[in-house]
């Protein structure tokens, strides 16, 4: 790993997001072998950082130095990884400190130690389905 900014844990994987190589990855939990070889998600983002995984397995992370929010699937079928994130939020001003994903909700902070919601239920393009 390049530098490793966001870090969760959804089922039996390990996930983060590398800084420097622009990419969200996954290593199964005690497969040591993996650890020099993970799964690409996620390429040619910008300054992905911190992350979230909700329960029904969306990674949502911050990017471009904290002033977009972005999701993808990560139960969606390896085959078609590497993924194409959606934008969830953009163009903040706080540059967000964290983000969590909880029972439909996606929060985060800032910098300046404001909390932020509101942007959930969100309908994503893939087919209208809601994203809870």
């Amino acid at each position: 790993a390049g530098h490793v900014r966001g870090m969760a844990v959804y089922k039996d994987h390990f996930y983060y997001t590398d800084y420097y190589e622009g990419t969200m990855n996954r290593i199964k939990i005690g497969a040591d072998e993996d650890i020099d070889n993970p799964e690409i998600l996620v390429e040619g983002l910008t300054e992905p950082q911190y992350m979230d995984i909700s329960e029904d397995g969306y990674a949502i992370w911050s990017e471009s130095d904290g002033v977009s929010l972005k999701f993808v699937d990560v139960t969606s079928d390896p085959s078609s990884w590497p993924l194409t994130p959606r934008t969830l939020v953009d163009e903040l001003t706080g540059f967000i400190d964290d983000v969590r994903a909880n029972n439909g909700h996606v929060l985060w902070s800032d910098k300046l130690g404001f909390v932020y919601s509101g942007v959930v239920p969100y309908l994503a393009e893939n087919e209208g389905t809601k994203f809870d």
